[in-house]
């Protein structure tokens, strides 16, 4: 099966990982057809650097610039102006190691379905193994099966995102542009949120081996958890939305009350984050939450937490006073 693959980066202020990242790409054994670099209105030299790179490059390179929007709008034009069967994300602070195409291909050639998703383990800055990612987990072994249902997967995935990273991922293009690419709303959660309604179409396939690198540093928008718990609030709230047996997302049951319950969980979770920056906008939020609530499990949680906090701000109250 000979398939075309384009690798998007999408950068924004990268100008210290741009050069690693293209390198990573240029340095495959399997080389891909194309890398599409989208500037998400980067306010140091990205572009440039990204411009320079594409004179001289062995493979074409096209770089496209935009206000900047966020993530998941640079995703989107990233999937817009490609051209491959195949679409392999690349954010800027990662790196691919060399046989991450190939392998990734390899398999693919031998599932025979042109709309499977396929991700791989990653490295935690160190190349060693006690940094890879997924080491210990034993959620995603239910992807290397080749006899499990969506169910299976989403339900695992839903408790854990152990696909972690977009920058281990390879998927068909067609598809992804179908179910409406990915959430604008999020710059969080917006892999979580894309590979779940993926994965209503496309079964999801894991290579154990580790090929590509992940870096940390405080840039990482993952350091900020109140925007972490609130985007993949709405990333699941998104999907139970969808849910309907007159839509193409009609997860069953068993998923959704799963779905359900990780959103209740991620309504909690924002609500005590935002009581540890301000305990009267925490309060506000913990009453707004109650009628968001969507399952008796997820208020027992919610409960819990919120007696917890009154406590909590009383006692705050006598210490004061005292």
């Amino acid at each position: 099966m000979s398939v075309s693959v384009s690798a998007i980066i999408p950068v924004y202020n990268g100008e210290s990982f741009l050069r690693d990242a293209i390198e990573s790409i240029l340095q495959q054994t399997h080389q891909v057809s194309e890398i599409i670099i989208i500037d998400d209105g980067s306010k140091d030299k990205s572009f440039d650097i990204a411009f320079s790179i594409s004179k001289s490059s062995s493979v074409p390179i096209r770089v496209f610039r935009q206000q900047n929007s966020g993530v998941s709008v640079a995703r989107n034009l990233g999937l817009l102006k490609s051209s491959g069967d195949l679409v392999a994300f690349l954010d800027v602070d990662d790196i691919w190691k060399p046989t991450k195409i190939e392998k990734q291909l390899a398999l693919y050639d031998e599932l025979k379905n042109h709309e499977a998703f396929i991700f791989t383990d990653y490295y935690l800055d160190d190349e060693n193994d006690t940094c890879r990612a997924l080491a210990g987990y034993t959620d995603y072994n239910v992807c290397t099966q080749t006899n499990f249902s969506k169910e299976d997967f989403q339900l695992a995935f839903i408790r854990r995102n152990f696909v972690g990273t977009a920058s281990t991922v390879i998927f068909n293009r067609e598809l992804a542009v179908k179910i409406g690419g990915f959430n604008n709303r999020l710059n969080h959660s917006e892999d979580f949120d894309f590979i779940l309604r993926y994965s209503q179409h496309g079964c999801v396939y894991v290579i154990t081996d580790p090929l590509a690198v992940k870096r940390s540093h405080g840039a990482n928008l993952s350091g900020d958890l109140k925007l972490h718990f609130w985007s993949h609030y709405i990333a699941l709230k998104s999907n139970i939305d969808l849910s309907s047996p007159f839509t193409r997302f009609n997860y069953r049951r068993d998923v959704e009350y799963e779905m359900m319950l990780s959103h209740d969980t991620y309504l909690v979770r924002f609500c005590n984050q935002v009581y540890e920056i301000s305990i009267k906008n925490g309060l506000k939020k913990y009453f707004e939450a109650i009628p968001k609530i969507k399952t008796l499990r997820g208020f027992k949680v919610f409960l819990k937490a919120f007696i917890r906090k009154l406590i909590r701000t009383a006692s705050f109250g006598v210490i004061k006073r005292s």
